[in-house]
């Protein structure tokens, strides 16, 4: 018999010890703390919910309120994120999703923005639509140190042989990332790095975010209080930063990027995890500058290339002085929401960047050492699902 309630504080060390189970990345005590209850936009929507058998916890989802502005009015929506079901939780999962979908905790839509492959086809079953279609599927890539990310493609394409796949994921490969972006950040120049906890940099991101939401009919409420939030992961301190193109005495773009290292046998890479440009200005001159920015920075940090998912949401014409870039399709589709009563503004008009769902502590950390470590294979882990990415891409 299995039974559903509230994740709670307490339950933490069961949580860790599920992911583990499965295969999940490390995350210390104080970093699964910090992801399913640290959320600053949380109000009393539920962190996640848990399904017990016998008194143990055998499945979990988690749940991160947004607060989105539509049409200027505050709007809530929910989040969902690490979706795990152990081994013994089979039917666990769908109950767990069921329940999550009968309510929306008080917000108008649920959605998850970065799933694989495996993910996404759960949730179409379990009634979830993949409302952005074929653009949602578009990602660029920038190569950086274009042999590493050539390398890193090759093997990939090997890992489409499960035998390969088990063998390659044994040991970590390109081990020699780094963890931490502030010494590579430009100290000077048009854009700027910003710090949302310094009082003058959170007026520059709360003044930027008003004059989103009034260009654009349906946005995330960017703040500065969520800035520093995801920037303040205890696993892993300096791995993300914000960047800003300052004009004056305001910011014209904002630009959001962290290491990852998607797999044991692909090499790290810069990712960017928001981009937005002041709606009154011409995206054509700002998205590049932002883009050159990100790409120094990954250049400096010896990061195999630069990857922006959902770039249908910019017009070509913004990428044009960017450099060499490959379009890539995804086969499968990284979003899917349910959206309730109230909503149809919000499944219209947005346009999601990353910055709304789990990137920022979802994406898979470099190792913390430069040394090749073994690995379990596939075949070796137990049985697990997320609803964050956490498979070698297609």
């Amino acid at each position: 018999m299995i039974s559903i309630r509230t994740i709670r504080r307490e339950d933490v060390k069961a949580v860790s010890r599920l992911a583990a189970e499965v295969g999940f990345p490390d995350r210390s005590a104080e970093g699964w703390h910090w992801a399913l209850f640290g959320n600053p936009d949380q109000s009393d929507i539920p962190p996640g919910l848990v399904a017990e058998r016998k008194g143990h916890i055998v499945s979990m989802i988690g749940l991160q309120a947004r607060h989105f502005l539509v049409h200027g009015k505050p709007a809530n929506a929910v989040c969902g994120h690490t979706f795990i079901s152990g081994p013994d939780g089979r039917g666990a999962g769908f109950a767990l999703s069921r329940r999550a979908l009968q309510s929306f905790g008080g917000g108008i839509a649920i959605y998850t923005l970065n799933n694989n492959e495996l993910a996404g086809d759960f949730h179409k079953r379990i009634g979830l639509t993949a409302w952005l279609g074929r653009a949602g599927r578009k990602r660029i890539e920038w190569p950086v140190h274009s042999v590493t990310m050539a390398a890193g493609h090759a093997l990939t394409r090997l890992t489409r042989n499960e035998d390969v796949h088990d063998w390659l994921s044994k040991r970590e490969l390109f081990a020699r990332a780094p963890r931490n972006l502030t010494p590579f950040l430009p100290k000077g120049g048009s854009v700027m790095t910003l710090d949302p906890n310094d009082t003058d940099d959170a007026w520059l991101i709360e003044d930027f975010s008003a004059a989103a939401s009034l260009g654009r009919r349906a946005v995330p409420a960017r703040s500065a209080r969520t800035y520093a939030y995801q920037m303040a992961d205890p696993d892993a301190p300096g791995r993300i930063a914000l960047l800003g193109l300052k004009d004056g005495d305001s910011l014209n773009g904002l630009i959001q990027l962290a290491i990852t290292k998607p797999n044991a046998f692909e090499p790290a890479h810069l990712e960017v995890i928001d981009m937005e440009v002041r709606p009154d200005t011409d995206s054509a001159l700002i998205v590049p500058v932002l883009l050159r920015a990100a790409k120094s920075v990954a250049r400096r940090a010896r990061l195999s290339r630069l990857r922006l998912p959902f770039s249908a949401r910019f017009d070509e014409a913004c990428y044009v002085g960017t450099g060499l870039r490959f379009t890539r399709t995804a086969n499968y589709d990284p979003a899917h929401a349910a959206f309730g009563e109230g909503a149809e503004a919000l499944e219209e008009y947005w346009q999601p960047s990353g910055y709304e769902g789990d990137m920022f502590f979802a994406l898979r950390n470099p190792p913390a050492s430069t040394r090749a470590k073994i690995r379990p294979t596939a075949k070796e882990k137990l049985h697990g699902s997320a609803w964050k990415h956490q498979a070698p891409e297609a």
